[in-house]
C-alpha cells in the first residue's frame, strides 16, 4: 500500500499541490525521523518544543512557534534540510501539479478552482504511480490519499467518488482504480508526514515560480531542492 500526504503551497500567481508518496513500511520509521528532527530543535535552540509542527511557512520566515530561531536562518535552513535528507533517506518519491493562476484566467473566461484543478491531477498522477509500480514489481499496488484540511471538503470527496467509478476528465482522462477508500483530510499538526509534504511543495513551488534575488537565498534553495529532486517523479506546471 502507498500512502500518499497532500498539501498545497500558493501564491498570488501559481496554485501547486503535491504528494509526499510513502510506502507502507517508511511511514513510521519516516516519521520517527521527523521528530527526531524535531527533538534536536528542542534540545538546541531555546523555546522550541518537540512538539511543534514542522510548517514550511513559518519555519522559512520564523513564525509561530519558531520565533525563538528569528535571528537563526542558517540553523532553520539546517532543519529544512534534515527534513528533506529524511524524506530521500526513506525513498518517499514526490508527485507535484502546478496551475499558473494568471495563465489560467487568461485562457478561460471563468477560471477554474485552482485547488479542485490541482488535486484532480495530482490524484490521477499518484493514481498512475501506482500502476507503475504494480507493473514493475507484478504485485497489485494500491494508494491511499491523505491531505491536509482544506474548505470544501465533502465536494472533495464526491469528485474522487465519481473518479473512482466513471474517471477524471480532460486530456488525461481515467478511472482512479488504484486509489482505495475516500480522501481522509486532517490538520497538518497532527500528521509529521502531511508536515513533510507542505516543506516539500513549497520548496518546489518556490524554485519553480521564484527568482532569488540574493545570492546567499540562491544558494541555499539550491542545495534544499537539490536533496528533493531525485524524489520527483512527476511534475508539471499548466498552463506552460
Amino acid at each position: 500500500m502507498l500512502l500518499a500526504y497532500l498539501d498545497e503551497s500558493y501564491t498570488d500567481t501559481h496554485y501547486f499541490i503535491g504528494a509526499l508518496v510513502v510506502g507502507e513500511a517508511a511511514a513510521r520509521p519516516l516519521t520517527a525521523d521527523l521528530d527526531a528532527v524535531l527533538a534536536r530543535a528542542a534540545a538546541n535552540y531555546p523555546g522550541i518544543d518537540v512538539s511543534l509542527e514542522l510548517h514550511a511557512h513559518e519555519l522559512v520566515g520564523a513564525k509561530g512557534g519558531w520565533k525563538p530561531m528569528a535571528r537563526m536562518l542558517r540553523a532553520r535552513i539546517g532543519i529544512y534540510e534534515q527534513v528533506l535528507t529524511a524524506i530521500a533517506r526513506h525513498d518517499a518519491r514526490f508527485i507535484v501539479q502546478g496551475i499558473d493562476r494568471a495563465k489560467h484566467s487568461r485562457l478561460y473566461s471563468a477560471p477554474q478552482n485552482p485547488h479542485s484543478l490541482a488535486l484532480t491531477w495530482t490524484m490521477e498522477r499518484v493514481n498512475e504511480y501506482a500502476r507503475q509500480i504494480e507493473r514493475g514489481t507484478a504485485t497489485p499496488t494500491f494508494a491511499l490519499l491523505l491531505a491536509d484540511e482544506v474548505d470544501q471538503r465533502d465536494e472533495h470527496r464526491r469528485n474522487l467518488w465519481t473518479a473512482q467509478r466513471t474517471g477524471t476528465w480532460g486530456y488525461r482522462a481515467q478511472v482512479l482504480d488504484r486509489i482505495v477508500d475516500t480522501i481522509y483530510f486532517t490538520p497538518s499538526h497532527s500528521s509529521r508526514l502531511l508536515q513533510a509534504a507542505d516543506l516539500a511543495t513549497f520548496v518546489h513551488r518556490r524554485r519553480t515560480t521564484h527568482e532569488e534575488t540574493d545570492p546567499r537565498a540562491e544558494a541555499s534553495w539550491a542545495r534544499l531542492y537539490a536533496l528533493l529532486q531525485p524524489q520527483i517523479v512527476r511534475q508539471r506546471i499548466w498552463p506552460r
